[in-house]
């Protein structure tokens, strides 16, 4: 049995065991154990584990206040110059612009750990009622996209421990899903003849578009060489 107010014990084997809380996960205490040939040399051990441990929790402390002065803008920079070696020209640039006209002047200098959900939300209702210039509401699609490059920079401040806990699973944009117009068969033929008049660049993209289902970006990618197989005059 262990004497009172202590968590020492003699086990069967001879030895005397220490037990000692480390720290608390969910509600639930995480423990810490030491072993000695004698109960004195258990309850030094025993002490000088939970002051170690105190030293340790107490350093962890500061450590994390002084990650939580990081600022959205810190945080979304390294994210981006991360980014920068995987990720196209285009890409970057699209993030760049995102940022600087949309998340830098609602979040560019507050403190990571204050971009609550709450406030994400608020955020989001405003872009989608009065979030142009012109103070008209953004597309929701636009809208998504911001809000999911917000959500990777809060992930990524998660991974690298600038904030203990995140949820942006939550965080969805609803989007009305327009009816899709398809042209007849007549239309498209009429389409056909009216585009091969005159043959101009810009004709032959739709062209493409229409009889191969590509999208305007992959169109616009196209470039000129290689060689048309099975092609004959």
């Amino acid at each position: 049995m262990p004497r009172r107010g202590e968590n020492i014990y003699k086990r069967k084997d001879g030895r005397w065991e220490g037990r000692y809380i480390k720290c608390h996960i969910n509600g639930k205490a995480q423990y810490g154990y030491i072993y000695a040939k004698s109960y004195k040399e258990a309850k030094e051990r025993l002490n000088q584990a939970k002051n170690l441990n105190m030293a340790t929790t107490t350093e962890i402390t500061k450590s994390i206040k002084l990650q939580n002065t990081t600022t959205f803008y810190e945080i979304s920079t390294q994210w981006l110059n991360m980014k920068a070696a995987t990720i196209k020209l285009s890409s970057y640039t699209r993030y760049s612009n995102l940022l600087n006209t949309y998340l830098y002047p609602q979040y560019r200098d507050t403190l990571i750990e204050d971009i609550s959900p709450a406030s994400v939300d608020s955020y989001i209702n405003m872009l989608l009622t009065d979030g142009k210039k012109d103070k008209t509401g953004l597309a929701p699609k636009t809208v998504q996209c911001i809000i999911s490059l917000l959500k990777s920079i809060l992930d990524y401040a998660y991974r690298m421990n600038h904030i203990s806990s995140i949820s942006t699973s939550y965080i969805s944009i609803k989007q009305e899903q327009k009816p899709m117009h398809i042209l007849s068969i007549a239309d498209q033929n009429a389409l056909t003849i009216y585009i091969y008049e005159p043959p101009a660049p810009t004709n032959l993209g739709i062209l493409l578009c229409l009889y191969t289902g590509m999208r305007i970006g992959e169109i616009c990618a196209l470039k000129w060489g290689g060689y048309w197989i099975g092609y004959t005059k």
